[in-house]
């Protein structure tokens, strides 16, 4: 998935029109892909929890991880 994403590779679909390319459009993409089915129901709350600390974790210019853009 991470290369596809590089690559603006991949199915299209509606969420893909959007052509976000940010981190947090990966952990959306995962979280519609088949390996998130595999997560069982009662560990998504906390797999859900710590995608949301990454996003949100500051760096040290101040900017949000999960809004970084991808740089080619």
């Amino acid at each position: 998935m991470l290369d596809a994403w590089r690559a603006g590779r991949g199915d299209t679909k509606d969420f893909d029109l959007q052509r976000l390319r940010r981190a947090q459009w990966l952990v959306e993409r995962h979280k519609r892909s088949p390996a998130w089915k595999k997560v069982s129901e009662r560990s998504r709350p906390e797999y859900e929890r710590t995608l949301n600390m990454v996003m949100e974790h500051k760096l040290a210019n101040g900017a949000e991880l999960g809004l970084l853009e991808q740089v080619i």
